[in-house]
């Protein structure tokens, strides 16, 4: 079973791709940006790297595939990879990609980096997502659970101590927990500890974690004790019994 943060509690974020500014007279749809970027003459020969978030993966994916259709496209080779937003980030502001994905606003430290190599960009948004949290299927106590409860289970003062269901909730059952969720060079880490545990440096570690959302659903698929959190790739989720 998979559920979102629901009612009053739900929390959305703005996805986001930064390109280089000198790009931006090309920009006029996705299909533009990319042929801006990985074009170096009038045929669109060219490749492109994109890198970062994995929540903007499947809307780039997307994009990508359909640029590939058309005829400035088709001569142009994109690679996508998500190692998360700021991961994404980090190779941009390196100046080692051109386009970046993001589920957060870029930080100042970020801001920093890119200015020092006198890189230039624009924020380009695409989307709002939701945080989804996901449990095996066959858990049959938790069909719902509120943000402080999220918290009591996510937040450093937990690490170590909060080890079983019924201490998140008392009617849950005396099981073990296991928890899985994404590395702290994910955008979705920050966002979700920062809405729900008040700063995203007050997340406990003794967490499974990957900036690969596959690697998140398979771990809650495989234990019926398990928990996780992620942007909704639905690709990944379709293939579990969560």
């Amino acid at each position: 079973m998979a559920g979102l943060l629901s009612g009053s509690d739900r929390k959305r974020r703005l996805c986001r791709i930064a390109i280089p500014s000198s790009s931006l007279a090309l920009v006029a749809v996705l299909a533009a940006l990319l042929g801006a970027c990985g074009g170096r003459d009038a045929s669109g020969d060219g490749t492109i790297a994109i890198n970062g978030s994995s929540t903007v993966f499947p809307i780039i994916e997307r994009a990508i595939k359909a640029y590939g259709g058309t005829e400035r496209g088709r001569n142009v080779t994109v690679t996508l990879n998500a190692v998360g937003t700021t991961g994404g980030l980090r190779e941009f502001c390196q100046g080692t990609i051109p386009i970046a994905n993001a589920s957060r606003p870029i930080s100042s430290a970020e801001l920093k980096a890119c200015a020092d190599r006198d890189i230039t960009f624009i924020e380009l948004p695409l989307a709002f997502d939701a945080i989804t949290v996901i449990v095996n299927g066959d858990n049959n106590w938790a069909s719902q659970i509120t943000t402080k409860e999220l918290a009591r289970t996510w937040s450093k003062q937990a690490e170590g101590t909060v080890k079983a269901w019924n201490q998140i909730n008392i009617d849950w059952p005396d099981r073990p927990l296991r928890l899985c969720g994404p590395g702290s060079d994910s955008g979705t880490f920050d966002y979700f500890n920062e809405a729900i545990n008040g700063n995203k440096s007050n997340a406990r570690t003794d967490v499974k974690t990957s900036e690969d959302d596959n690697v998140i659903v398979a771990c809650v698929d495989d234990d019926p004790n398990a928990m996780g959190y992620l942007g909704p790739p639905e690709k990944a989720i379709a293939r579990a019994s969560l």
